[in-house]
């Protein structure tokens, strides 16, 4: 349990670290500003390296003996990390793109859904 709850919380800031990563790259080498858009695409890299995070930290908490050694274990692993950051990475690179008037979000669905949470 306790590797699952530590897998959760590592892969979801990696992951949303590595979607973020690739935002502000583009953002800043094509001189355009960050737009509501890069939060969908922060988001969905968290989602994604938390849900990675959970399967990977049941995994190993699963050779523990207790919650904290199972969290720990998670903690201390250098792949907890690497990999859900990779994940944000790819899925920044593949949902964020940048037009002359600003980014925007290659996917309808979750640009629909977003803009509908934004406009009420």
């Amino acid at each position: 349990m306790g590797g699952g709850v530590a897998g959760g919380i590592v892969g979801a800031a990696a992951g949303a670290a590595g979607a973020a990563t690739v935002v502000v790259i583009m953002s800043v080498v094509t001189s355009t500003p960050l737009g509501w858009a890069a939060g969908a695409v922060i988001i969905t890299g968290a989602t994604l390296g938390g849900i990675y995070g959970v399967g990977h930290g049941m995994n190993l908490g699963s050779q523990e003996n207790n919650f904290t050694d199972g969290f720990v274990a998670v903690v201390s692993d250098p792949g907890s990390y690497i990999v859900p950051y990779a994940i944000g990475c790819i899925v920044g690179a593949r949902m964020y793109r940048v037009v002359p008037d600003g980014p925007y979000v290659n996917w309808p669905p979750l640009l629909n859904w977003w803009g509908r949470i934004l406009g009420g």
